[in-house]
C-alpha cells in the first residue's frame, strides 16, 4: 500500500469518527446539521408544519429539520399501530441509504453540498415522504394487542 493511500485511508477514517462528534458538539453549519437524526430524537418545535414549500433546495437547517420530521413520522406510525414492523424497516433503510448518500456527497465536495446535490436529496426525501403517507395509510397494521 502506498503512503497516498494509507494517508488517504487515514484521513477517510478520521472524518468518519469526528463528523459524529461534531453534530453532538453543536455546530450549526448547514455541512454539519445535516447529520443523520436518531429514530428517538424529539419533535422539533421549530419545524414547520408542512414539508417546505419554497422551489429551490432546502437549506442545511431544514434538511435536518426534516430528516428528524420524518423520523419522527416513522415513530409514531409504529406507536400507533399504522405502520408494520416490515413498512418500519423498508422506510427506515430508505433514509439511511439518503443519508449514506449524503455522506458520499459532502466528502466529493469538500465537506459541503452543491446546489445539485441539494435538489437531488430533496427530490430523494419527497420521495420516502409520499412512502410514509402511503405506508401509513394503506390497510396493513401492526397488531398492538397480540392475544398469544
Amino acid at each position: 500500500m502506498t503512503n497516498h493511500t494509507r494517508m488517504t485511508l487515514l484521513s477517510v477514517a478520521l472524518a468518519a469518527f469526528l463528523l459524529p462528534a461534531a453534530a453532538q458538539n453543536g455546530a450549526s453549519t448547514p455541512a454539519s446539521a445535516s447529520t443523520p437524526a436518531s429514530a428517538s430524537a424529539p419533535a422539533s418545535a421549530t419545524a414547520p408544519a408542512s414539508t417546505p414549500t419554497q422551489s429551490g433546495p432546502e437549506t442545511g437547517k431544514q434538511v435536518q429539520e426534516r430528516k428528524e420530521k420524518q423520523q419522527d413520522r416513522i415513530a409514531n406510525g409504529i406507536g400507533n399501530g399504522s405502520l408494520t414492523s416490515g413498512e418500519a424497516a423498508n422506510l427506515e433503510k430508505k433514509e439511511s441509504q439518503i443519508n449514506q448518500e449524503e455522506r458520499d456527497m459532502k466528502a466529493m465536495d469538500n465537506g459541503g453540498l452543491t446546489k445539485a446535490d441539494r435538489a437531488t436529496l430533496q427530490q430523494q426525501q419527497n420521495q420516502v415522504s409520499k412512502q410514509i403517507t402511503q405506508d401509513k395509510q394503506n390497510a396493513n397494521v401492526r397488531n398492538t394487542n397480540p392475544t398469544t
